[in-house]
């Protein structure tokens, strides 16, 4: 029988009957040791992204900033295990006071074999930037694929940088990394 741990009343009011601390709590046999010696996480490529996208249009003054949203229309995608095409999607930005703005993307895509499947992104850029030295875009992404081949998609976390853009043609080059 395991042993019941015994929780602050201001905590085990935080938590539905208790059920979610369960696995919070699992952690606190871990060893210190291992948490000294655990490695900084590894990433590999996992797909490219070419994105085309329209004007923003703004949607206005927000208690957080001037937001804005960015319609998506298309593009390709290339990985290691994966591609194909980029149908649809929105980002919607909140411009910062410090130039820095939060991003929240969603986008519909369609691996050549058929598949369909969702990306979420979420993160911060500042690409007003002239310098490419001071250029900062970071998000955190998930994908929303069927059980199948590409259900490796769900079973990680991705981590999205800023590779290009060409404001003529109103692309933007994007990766993705696998956090493993």
């Amino acid at each position: 029988m395991s042993a019941q741990v015994e929780l602050p009343e201001a905590t085990r009011r935080r938590f539905i009957g208790g059920a979610a601390a369960v696995p919070l709590f699992g952690l606190v046999g871990m060893s210190s040791a291992r948490a000294e010696t655990a490695e900084a996480p590894q990433v590999e490529l996992a797909l490219r992204l070419q994105i085309e996208v329209e004007e923003g249009k703004e949607v206005g003054r927000t208690p957080y900033g001037p937001s804005r949203e960015v319609k998506v229309v298309g593009g390709r995608f290339e990985g290691p295990a994966i591609k194909g095409r980029i149908l649809s999607g929105r980002d919607f930005q909140v411009l910062r006071d410090d130039g820095f703005s939060w991003l929240d993307a969603t986008a519909m895509l369609e691996a050549e074999d058929g598949t369909l499947f969702r990306l979420h992104d979420r993160g911060l850029m500042n690409i007003l930037k002239k310098d490419a030295e001071q250029l900062y875009w970071r998000t955190m992404a998930t994908f929303e694929a069927p059980m199948g081949p590409h259900q490796w998609l769900n079973e990680a976390m991705f981590i999205g940088t800023f590779e290009n853009w060409i404001p003529d043609t109103l692309t933007l080059h994007l990766a993705f990394y696998r956090l493993i």
